[in-house]
C-alpha cells in the first residue's frame, strides 16, 4: 500500500489514508503504529506524554500507539529495545535491530473502514523460541472495551465448560470497572483505580473500543491451536492513562529461520 513520508507527533512516520482512516507508522523506531485517526478528528491510540517526539537510547521505551510482542512475557525478551529506525522490506516496516533473535515487521493493507494489518515474527537467531505473536493496541483514556465471547446457553446437557476467564495477580475479582454479560466481556478505563488485566477466549475473535465519537474494532483469529496464558487469544489491561486492546495468535516453535503471522483487522467508525 502506497503511502507519504510525514511528521506526526515529533516523529517521522509512514503517513496512510484509507477510506476516510489515517494511520501513522514510526519510521524513526518500531515499527509502531504510533496514530490511527478519522480525516480531521483526534488519534484514538496512547502516546506516552514523555515519551513523545524522543528517539533513541539503549533501554526499552513504551512510546504507545500499537506494537508486535511475543508471548509468553519474558522481560528479557518482550521488553526489547525498538529504538532503532525500521528497515523497509516492500511493504514490511522491519526492527532494525533484534539482540534476541526474533526480528518483527508490520505491513498495512487497505480494507472498508480501515486497515488490515500484518505482523511477522523471523527466528534471525541460532536457538529456537516457542512464541506466541501477539499485538496489542494501546487506546487512549475514556473509553470501554468489549470482547464477545459465544453467548451462553441453557443448562440443559450442558456439561463441559464454554471458555477461559483469566485473571492476572494483581486484578481485583469485584472490580466495577469489570462486567460480565451473556455475549460479551467488558473493561472500562478510568483515571481511579489499581492497574487491572484480564484475559478471555473470544470464538467470535471481535474486540472494540468505544471512546467519545470513535469505535475501533479490532478482528482476530480464534482458530484452533495452544494459546498462551492458560488459553487466551484475547487480553485487555488497563491503568489511569489508557487501555490496552491485546490479540495473540497461538504458540509456534520457531526454529532458526523460520516466521510467523499474525493478522488483525482493523476499522474505525463513528457510534
Amino acid at each position: 500500500m502506497q503511502w507519504q513520508e510525514v511528521q506526526f507527533e515529533g516523529w517521522r512516520c509512514a503517513g496512510f489514508l484509507n477510506d476516510g482512516i489515517e494511520a501513522f507508522v514510526m519510521l524513526d523506531a518500531g515499527p509502531r503504529v504510533i496514530g490511527l485517526r478519522r480525516v480531521g478528528a483526534d488519534n484514538v491510540l496512547y502516546i506516552k506524554p514523555e515519551t513523545r517526539g524522543t528517539i533513541g537510547g539503549e533501554e526499552y521505551c513504551g512510546y504507545g500507539g500499537h506494537r508486535l510482542w511475543t508471548a509468553p512475557e519474558v522481560r528479557e525478551r518482550t521488553n526489547e529495545p525498538d529504538n532503532a529506525p525500521v528497515v523497509i522490506e516492500g511493504d514490511w516496516f522491519v526492527t532494525g535491530d533484534s539482540a534476541c533473535g526474533l526480528e518483527r515487521a508490520m505491513s498495512l493493507e487497505p480494507i472498508p473502514g480501515g486497515y488490515r494489518v500484518h505482523h511477522r515474527i523471523r527466528n534471525t537467531g541460532t536457538g529456537a523460541h516457542n512464541v506466541a505473536l501477539w499485538g496489542i493496541t494501546v487506546m487512549r483514556a475514556g473509553g470501554v472495551c468489549s470482547v464477545w465471547i459465544d453467548e451462553s446457553r441453557a443448562h440443559g446437557d450442558q456439561v463441559l465448560p464454554r471458555f477461559p476467564l483469566v485473571f492476572w495477580p494483581y486484578t481485583h475479582w469485584g472490580d466495577h470497572r469489570m462486567g460480565l454479560h451473556r455475549d460479551r466481556v467488558t473493561l472500562a478505563q478510568s483515571a481511579e483505580g489499581e492497574p487491572t488485566k484480564f484475559g478471555v477466549w473470544s470464538t467470535p475473535g471481535v474486540a472494540e473500543y468505544r471512546l467519545q465519537q470513535d469505535v475501533f474494532t479490532k478482528k482476530f483469529s480464534a482458530s484452533p491451536g495452544d494459546y498462551p496464558d492458560f488459553g487466551c487469544n484475547f487480553e485487555a489491561y488497563t491503568r489511569h492513562d489508557m487501555l490496552e486492546v491485546e490479540s495473540l495468535g497461538p504458540l509456534v516453535l520457531l526454529k532458526p529461520g523460520e516466521t510467523a503471522t499474525h493478522v488483525e483487522h482493523w476499522t474505525l467508525t463513528t457510534p
